[in-house]
């Protein structure tokens, strides 16, 4: 097992402690991706103290295990495979996963570069099975976090065949 400690001079067995919480910590992210605040959240709830915590978490960043901008465009991306919706409703489920705001706005900048609200609004009722009319299409949009804007023009769309 390697070392972790804060000063590379000093022994190993000197710092069984923060080891102990490195090792919980690599544990917990080999079982899953986690955010840096769910990691803190884990080491506290084991009692680690705070200068612990600060110390293992700059360890795990610095070595890349550790990183919830990379995190957030994973887990976003997926979903957003599997559940098109708008940038509002992706920014409300980043943040409800435990990314903070300034990631949120920055996952969301660039999975939404790159594909159209309209596109994926569209992709969406294409998954959708049920909900023939109009006004059930555009609640479920809207319910999906689309603009009015976007829902109007895709239900236009629709409406005129094109695509």
């Amino acid at each position: 097992m390697t070392c972790v400690v804060p000063d590379r001079r000093r022994k190993c067995d000197e710092f069984p402690e923060l080891e102990r919480y490195f090792d919980l910590a690599l544990r917990a992210l080999a079982r899953s991706d986690r955010t840096r605040s769910q990691v803190e959240r884990h080491l506290i709830s084991r009692g680690a103290p705070p200068d612990n915590v600060a110390t293992v978490l700059q360890r795990l960043e610095d070595r890349g295990y550790l990183n919830d901008t990379a995190y957030a465009r994973r887990w976003a991306e997926r979903r957003l495979a599997m559940k098109p919706m708008g940038r509002r409703r992706m920014t409300l489920e980043l943040l409800q996963h435990g990314f903070t705001e300034s990631v949120a706005k920055a996952t969301i900048g660039r999975i939404y570069a790159d594909v159209t609200e309209t596109e994926l609004a569209a992709r969406a009722l294409a998954q959708r099975r049920s909900g023939k009319t109009q006004a059930q299409k555009g609640r479920f949009l809207h319910g999906r976090g689309f603009t009015g804007s976007t829902i109007a023009r895709v239900l236009n769309l629709e409406d005129t065949g094109d695509r």
